[in-house]
């Protein structure tokens, strides 16, 4: 009787640590999955970015290297700065599709050789111009440059074949992110996070031209003491 009424008072208080435990380990669980779709969703939103930022740099790259062509060709030197693409795979490891991480590995390696090899051409542009320009005999100088601009006008021909093949990647590429990225919303953490959205107040333009009023108000204040 006496041990009865001891396993009546421990086991109330043993379940409910048991329950308390199971609710810990419940909420831990679902706070390291709210962040690990937290972390991922902004992973992609990361490198789509940066995708749609490279291609509008090789974009104007081959642009340029159209007007660099077209300026050899006249017999003109040419001089221009072509921004360097942006690659990094920091954030891959954030992202749980193995098939998009090897997609946009794909991409960079594309993307970087490219960048790469415009930056290489150009230097070795720059180097053999110098040392061209630096022949005193006026004839010999002509001749040299004629040859160089020549050769250079092929290994560029060359290049730019490379740009229908890196807009396919592109857009093979942004097309997964963006698929990904729907998935990844319809899921039980992706729903969850509509939870955490702001509800109110709202970016309004009323509300936008309101604080610039107050701004206008507070600097004319500061100005006219």
């Amino acid at each position: 009787m006496f041990e009865n009424d001891i396993i009546k008072e421990i086991s109330p208080a043993f379940l409910g640590t048991i329950l308390a435990l199971l609710s810990t380990g419940l909420i831990w669980l679902l706070k390291s999955s709210f962040e690990k779709h937290n972390r991922e969703m902004g992973a992609l939103g990361f490198y789509e970015k940066i995708f749609v930022q490279n291609i509008r740099l090789l974009a104007d790259a081959f642009e340029n290297i159209d007007s660099w062509i077209t300026s050899m060709k006249a017999g003109r030197s040419f001089v221009v700065h072509f921004e360097p693409l942006r690659i990094d795979n920091e954030e891959l490891q954030k992202i749980s599709n193995l098939s998009l991480v090897n997609q946009i590995l794909r991409g960079n390696y594309m993307f970087g050789r490219t960048s790469s090899d415009i930056s290489m051409i150009y230097s070795n542009y720059r180097e053999t111009i110098s040392k061209i320009d630096s022949i005193v005999d006026e004839e010999s100088k002509k001749k040299n440059l004629d040859i160089f601009y020549g050769e250079t006008i092929v290994v560029l021909t060359e290049l730019k074949k490379n740009y229908e093949p890196l807009e396919r990647e592109f857009i093979e590429t942004i097309a997964l992110i963006r698929v990904n990225a729907s998935i990844r919303f319809h899921s039980i953490s992706g729903y969850v996070s509509l939870l955490m959205k702001d509800i109110f107040p709202k970016v309004t333009k009323k509300a936008l031209e309101r604080e610039r009023e107050i701004l206008k108000s507070n600097l004319e204040r500061i100005s006219n003491p």
